[in-house]
């Protein structure tokens, strides 16, 4: 039996039970690897979302959609549906008005820059992963989007302006 093959199976057993027992399998030491899949669904989408938060609802889905993820012929095509899933649904949540945040007003202020860069257009959230998280140079984004330096500059201020806690609106 390949080491694949054992592995597949060990994260299928992880998914035997009611939701709360697989919920708790599957939440000792991240077994089914969703960091890694929620970073990079967070990552291609150019999204920014508290981590631990998606973890915890991509956790809560998993379990919920186990006998799915059982069934499954391709356990990591899952495991992106459920983090994705998970994306979506706290991605909706955000775009909601939020009257009274039980949280610090730090966190509180966190989340409301989230909120802000999310619902920027993809092309200024793109502009500001490029250059500021993956470090490409300006030159080079605007030559593969086929614009000019000075809009692609501007996209990524827009989108750096939108995370800035001060911001208003």
């Amino acid at each position: 039996m390949s080491r694949e093959h054992r592995e597949r199976g060990k994260h299928r057993e992880l998914l035997v039970g009611t939701p709360a027992e697989v919920l708790t399998k599957i939440a000792r030491g991240d077994p089914l690897r969703l960091r890694r899949a929620i970073a990079a669904s967070l990552r291609a989408r150019c999204q920014i979302l508290d981590g631990d938060l998606v973890l915890v609802r991509a956790l809560a889905v998993c379990a919920d959609r186990a006998d799915e993820g059982r069934a499954a012929r391709w356990l990591l095509g899952w495991i992106r549906s459920c983090v994705e899933e998970a994306v979506d649904t706290l991605l909706e949540e955000d775009a909601r008005p939020h009257p009274e945040e039980s949280s610090t007003s730090s966190q509180v202020e966190r989340r409301t820059a989230f909120r802000r860069f999310n619902r920027r257009p993809h092309d200024e959230r793109r502009a500001f992963y490029s250059l500021l998280i993956h470090r490409r140079s300006i030159d080079e984004l605007a030559h593969e989007n086929r614009t000019s330096v000075t809009l692609c500059a501007q996209r990524a201020r827009r989108a750096w302006l939108a995370l800035t806690l001060d911001h208003a609106g």
